[in-house]
């Protein structure tokens, strides 16, 4: 029976079971899928390399996913950092990148990208067209008139929609919003409990909430608007929600764009630099305290001089 057909009571490839015990074998068996030109130089325009991916994915003939895709997992699981760098696995990867992987990587981006975009527009256009002073006192507190009776705008005083980017925008981030959101249920069936070990996720879940709150009044007609909303103190306290969407907006396509090399480097250099400062402010949150404390005990008894 060849190597690549043998799989064990319990579904385990024998490469899978070489990966796993004697990962130093399972390298070996990696070498002989690569196939160099006889006799000629690295250099030579004729040189080629030809790779045989028969132990990564024994092809489409083979419907148990498990099986086809179980060199990698078990790479992954047991961290065989080498031969996950290994050139077969690597030219692997990168085939599975150009077939399939960029085209739902590029529809992603693009749809989040058109997100970022109009909900940005519509939030800086929003919110200068929008005052949340009191009409009759400018240097008042935001919610007190000159009467010094409490002011209590209505919601469609702040939620106007009074052009056709205002009227046609929030139902355009909303279907985007929806779109990622199905996303996510999607990536939580593949992943199951590791999708809750990754960050970002939790900041996407953030941000499509936030999203989806912040633009339910300007979806509501204005008939219904005033009512559906006038349990609330302040109508406008919504539109923190809409400071939490862009902000996490933002940072969310700082980690798309990660993924390129080109800005891969960058942004991996600042969130380590980010990391490292919060561990510093962490540690000099005891010397500040410790400071504060002494300082607190030897001036207590001090007398301010009279000038």
């Amino acid at each position: 029976m060849e190597l690549e057909n043998y799989q064990t009571k319990t579904g385990q490839t024998s490469i899978s079971l070489l990966i796993e015990n004697f990962p130093e074998a399972a390298e070996v068996v990696l070498n002989q899928c690569m196939h160099h030109s006889p006799h000629l130089n690295t250099t030579d325009p004729e040189y080629t390399v030809t790779y045989d991916f028969k132990y990564l994915d024994p092809g489409p003939e083979v419907k148990d996913c498990s099986r086809r895709f179980s060199a990698v997992k078990t790479m992954i699981k047991h961290q065989r950092e080498r031969l996950l760098l290994h050139p077969l696995t690597l030219k692997y990867h990168e085939r599975k990148w150009i077939t399939l992987g960029r085209f739902g990587f590029i529809f992603d981006f693009v749809t989040y990208f058109i997100l970022l975009v109009l909900l940005s527009i519509f939030v800086v256009e929003q919110r200068g067209g929008v005052d949340f002073r009191p009409p009759n006192g400018a240097d008042m507190p935001p919610n007190m008139t000159t009467s010094g009776e409490a002011y209590n705008p209505k919601p469609s005083d702040i939620y106007k929609k009074d052009s056709a980017f205002s009227k046609s925008v929030p139902y355009i981030v909303l279907l985007f919003a929806i779109l990622h959101i199905c996303k996510e249920f999607f990536q939580i069936y593949i992943q199951r409990w590791k999708y809750f070990k990754e960050f970002s996720n939790y900041l996407d879940w953030i941000l499509y909430i936030s999203t989806t709150i912040f633009m339910a009044p300007y979806v509501t007609s204005l008939d219904a608007l005033d009512e559906r909303f006038s349990g609330m103190k302040d109508p406008r306290d919504i539109w923190i929600l809409g400071a939490v969407a862009i902000f996490v907006c933002h940072i969310n396509m700082m980690l798309f764009l990660r993924r390129y090399r080109l800005f891969g480097t960058y942004i991996s250099m600042y969130l380590e630099v980010t990391k490292t400062v919060f561990q510093v402010m962490a540690v000099f949150v005891y010397l500040i305290v410790a400071f504060a404390l002494v300082f607190f005990i030897l001036f207590k008894e001090q007398v301010s001089g009279i000038i």
